[in-house]
């Protein structure tokens, strides 16, 4: 490997100089009391690298030297005026005198070693430790999913993962008092317990890197400064980050299944209110269908007495012809005595009244006659009006315009016969309004169209009294339909009322 490269990896995957200081924090509790004891001043740092923890031991008031066998590594520690050696670990610390050092430490060291030359770091740290002097070892931690699978192997003079349990167990068997493992570097927000954790939190949130801090044997009075360092708990493992994983995902199944369970339950509830909708909406159309048939049975009769009136319309119509016959005679006598006058004059009235009735008759008449000329738009009329009471609007829309002027007379005075009847036409047009709002408003305005209803000055609907025109008589479209003779009569009549009001 050439001189510069490990030393430009490490630059780059190892984070900066203030970063990594930042981490070494955590060790400060630890290694401050050791100033205390008897050559507990003396250091020294395996694997020193770029020098990170020899710049803060020798702020703190240590004599600490570094051992590298990296040119690029030494190179950074002297120019900071840092003590640094290039050496073997292994060999620089075999020859050291028993009992001259405060402090050992090899950060991310361990694993670049074999597992037998490990366990000669062990026990030669042990023996030239001072007694209550410290051991700090700190690797890659894989526990981490996510580093024992891939971020350890990214350094090429990584040769295998070591387990926080067997480097704490190698030191307790090496002969060191007590031991602590230091779980390093996880997220501060996945140490709460109260956040929500991902399959992917578990992957990769337990503490990347850990130490195992060993303590040679050493008396009480000089051991006890440590006590609270040793005691505190530090960094997640993968079983407590697992177990919370657990413990939250099957809270969110059981939420998920009361979930499930309110929404099946809301499912029936809405499933019986469908069941009840559909029985009062069977219910409702049966009644619409009753309604309906009344309708229908109520609109042949009106049909029947609208027949029966024609009849009694040409009765009346010939009626009218003696009573016009009768006031051209009693209008000759009139000029030829003056004497006669006021009879005459008495006589006119009653022929001015006969004639407004007569009017009627021969509107009346004049509806029959054109019924009786267009038979086949009235069939066509009626047919249409008993799709309409039955529902179907579509026919409405291709009738032909002699068959609606035929039945817009005929609408007309059928609206006006169910208005007359309040028993009848207001639950009629209540019906209507509720369930045929389209036909309710088209009757409505041919009703106003036609004057069988009023507007008074209220903006209310009133049928229109006895005596109003005929609302379905169009003279424009009648004359042409009469005979010559029956025309010369309707205008005779028509003069006589329009001179007589």
């Amino acid at each position: 490997m050439s001189d510069n490269f490990y030393f430009a990896f490490e630059d780059r995957y190892r984070g900066s100089r203030e970063l990594i200081q930042s981490r070494l924090q955590v060790y400060l509790p630890f290694v401050r009391p050791l100033l205390d004891l008897d050559g507990g001043a003396w250091a020294v740092d395996l694997g020193c690298g770029r020098g990170e923890w020899l710049e803060l031991l020798a702020s703190l008031g240590f004599d600490a030297t570094g051992i590298d066998l990296d040119p690029g590594m030494l190179a950074a520690c002297r120019q900071l005026g840092l003590k640094a050696e290039r050496g073997d670990a292994l060999d620089f610390i075999a020859a050291l005198p028993d009992a001259s050092l405060g402090l050992v430490s090899a950060f991310h060291f361990v694993e670049h070693i074999p597992f037998p030359r490990l366990q000669d770091l062990v026990a030669h740290a042990l023996r030239v430790l001072v007694p209550g002097g410290l051991l700090i070892m700190e690797t890659p931690n894989p526990e981490n999913i996510l580093v024992a699978t891939r971020e350890f192997y990214l350094d090429p003079t990584h040769r295998r993962p070591i387990p926080p349990a067997l480097l704490a167990f190698l030191a307790e068997h090496s002969g060191f008092a007590r031991h602590k493992i230091l779980r390093l570097q996880e997220s501060k927000a996945l140490s709460d317990p109260a956040t929500a954790l991902t399959l992917h939190n578990v992957f990769e949130g337990t503490s990347p890197d850990y130490a195992v801090v060993a303590q040679k044997a050493a008396p009480a009075m000089a051991t006890a400064p440590m006590d609270p360092p040793f005691a505190a708990e530090y960094g997640l493992d993968l079983d407590t980050l697992t177990r919370r994983y657990q413990s939250q995902l099957a809270e969110r199944i059981q939420q998920a299944q009361t979930q499930a369970g309110q929404a099946l339950a809301q499912a029936g509830q809405a499933l019986t209110r469908g069941t009840d909708l559909e029985t009062a909406l069977r219910h409702g159309q049966a009644q619409l269908a009753e309604l309906v048939r009344e309708a229908e049975a109520q609109a042949a009769q009106a049909l029947a007495r609208a027949r029966q009136a024609e009849t009694q319309a040409a009765q009346t119509l010939a009626r009218a012809q003696q009573t016009e016959a009768q006031a051209e005679q009693a209008l000759a006598r009139a000029r030829q005595a003056e004497a006669q006058a006021a009879q005459a004059e008495d006589l006119a009235r009653q022929a001015a009244i006969q004639a407004k009735y007569a009017k009627l008759a021969s509107t009346e008449l004049s509806s029959r006659l054109q019924a009786s000329h267009a038979r086949r738009p009235l069939a066509q009329a009626l047919r249409l009006a008993r799709q309409i009471v039955k529902g179907d609007f579509s026919a409405a829309w291709h009738t032909s315009v002699k068959t609606k002027q035929t039945l817009r007379p005929l609408l007309a005075a059928s609206i006006h016969r169910l208005l007359s009847t309040p028993a009848l036409g207001h639950p009629l047009s209540t019906l209507l309004k509720t369930c045929f709002p389209w036909l309710h408003r088209r009757l409505r305005r041919v009703a106003l169209n036609t004057g069988v209803v009023v507007v008074d000055g209220q903006g209310k609907l009133h049928v229109a009294t006895p005596g109003a025109p005929d609302p379905g008589l169009d003279e424009s479209a009648l004359l042409p339909t009469l005979t010559p003779e029956a025309r010369r009569i309707y205008l005779a009549l028509k003069a006589k009322t329009d001179n007589n009001p």
